[in-house]
């Protein structure tokens, strides 16, 4: 079905700033982010200062404390690359 073009409207222009993630989000709306703003501008947070980008996401079942620290795994991936995981 063709689209009415005087009912369309522009969205938003995306900036470098759009992927810093947003904590007090919850899970969904963190996971939808990150697939939304996937490859451009891309999800980052900051971890002891430095920046980290978030490449995927997976809303699981239950909760974490948000004080709790999170350990960080690392995995090497065949093609050389690392990969990063954090779990509380």
């Amino acid at each position: 079905m063709p689209q009415d073009n005087s009912k369309a409207s522009m969205a938003p222009l995306l900036k470098k700033d759009t992927g810093l993630i947003d904590w007090t989000m919850s899970a969904r709306e963190i996971h939808n982010r990150v697939r939304g703003l996937s490859p451009w501008p891309g999800a980052f947070s900051f971890l002891d200062g430095a920046m980290v980008k978030v490449l995927e996401t997976e809303v699981v079942p239950g909760s974490i404390d948000p004080e709790r620290s999170l350990r960080r795994e690392r995995t090497l991936w065949p093609s050389g690359r690392e990969k990063s995981c954090f779990a509380s």
